[in-house]
């Protein structure tokens, strides 16, 4: 996001900083998961155990 801001707009802005504007634009800074932090280990486990 960072990159992308700097490269368009040619301006940096500090990580903090960037996460309020985001929020007050109604957006939000996230980085992706590998896997739902919600989820149990048991539906982790029977999902693993369905493809063997």
């Amino acid at each position: 996001m960072h990159s992308l801001i700097e490269d368009r707009y040619g301006v940096t802005y500090h990580p903090a900083h960037l996460s309020r504007k985001l929020r007050a634009a109604g957006m939000n800074y996230a980085k992706p998961r590998p896997m739902d932090p919600r989820s149990s280990k048991t539906a982790t486990a029977s999902r693993t155990t369905q493809h063997t």
